[in-house]
């Protein structure tokens, strides 16, 4: 699946809004009272939880809300009160933060052939505001949350769609491919400076840097795209793994050196050693750092508990 990476060099692009902005709600309605017209016939996309739920509450016609149940990276319990109301088509799709994924444009482009659509984002949906007006109708009125400020407005126009087309293609392009596995019963993950993932179906507890087994790949069952980018000098890697509820993500680099052609295990390293099991070195987190309910999960192995990793790799 391709993945587009959100360059640090534009990030402050995103922290002014674009459009009129709004303190709060009841501004918000004052000025829909006061140009009533702006709003007729008009199609509504709400990017948020907080602006989906708040405009929902005061009575807007939404046709398509986004979010992920978060606010300010932290949970958000209101949601559900107006969104659980919500009547329309139900989508949801995993996208990280600070990237779109290829899946996010498709789910925004199959939503919007309904009137009424919810996306629920499995990660982070602020930068959902651009597959949203690259497939919107042109009568739309895009709303969406700016942290700390308040709630914009933007008037979807050809201008608008050419500008978010242009701040969109200085995104970096990714490659994401992911593998499954399961949880053993001798799962420790004590290891300090690696983590692996092995395609055997034994473990010891010897083997303390192993947090999946029966994996369904190995560090040779990448494309050769994807391995050919995490050999690239400037290559990052972002590793996310979900397992039950509990998610972990995990920062590392690729290198020149990398070989990628073990066919039985995975092993992310803190290090820069590198060897034929060797998928991404410099880690931020080994085994030892993940999170311990997690590991008491995987620990259920006569569960069979599933994890899943996925690997998005992108060069610079």
């Amino acid at each position: 699946m391709n993945v587009f990476i959100l360059p640090d060099s534009i990030r402050e692009k995103f922290k002014t809004p674009y459009g009129k902005l709004f303190k709060n709600i009841e501004e918000l309605g004052k000025f829909k009272e006061k140009f009533e017209g702006k709003f007729k016939n008009k199609f509504i996309i709400c990017v948020g939880d907080v602006v989906s739920n708040s405009m929902l509450g005061d009575g807007w016609d939404v046709h398509l809300c986004v979010y992920d149940n978060k606010t300010l990276r932290k949970d958000y319990d209101e949601s559900e009160k107006n969104l659980e109301n919500f009547k329309g088509n139900e989508f949801s799709v995993w996208n990280p933060a600070g990237m779109l994924t290829e899946d996010a444009f498709e789910i925004v482009k199959d939503a919007l052939n309904f009137k009424h659509s919810l996306i629920f984002v499995d990660g982070e949906e602020d930068l959902f505001v651009i597959p949203c007006v690259k497939f919107c109708p042109p009568n739309t009125l895009l709303f969406y949350g700016q942290p700390n400020e308040g709630i914009v407005m933007v008037e979807i126009n050809e201008r608008v769609k050419k500008d978010i087309e242009n701040l969109f293609g200085e995104f970096y392009a990714g490659i994401c491919e992911e593998l499954h596995a399961y949880g053993h019963e001798n799962v420790l993950s004590g290891h300090k400076m690696t983590f692996e993932v092995t395609k055997d179906d034994h473990l010891t507890k010897k083997g303390d840097c192993i947090i999946g087994v029966n994996a369904d790949k190995s560090v040779a069952g990448f494309s050769e795209k994807f391995k050919e980018t995490l050999k690239h000098a400037n290559s990052f890697v972002k590793i996310f793994i979900s397992c039950a509820q509990f998610r972990e993500e995990i920062n590392a680099r690729g290198s020149e050196n990398l070989i990628l052609t073990n066919e039985e295990d995975i092993v992310v390293r803190k290090s820069k050693f590198t060897d034929d099991r060797t998928i991404a070195i410099m880690a931020d987190k080994a085994a030892v750092d993940l999170n311990k309910e997690m590991v008491k999960t995987l620990a259920k192995g006569k569960e069979k508990t599933a994890i899943i990793l996925k690997f998005v790799v992108w060069k610079e």
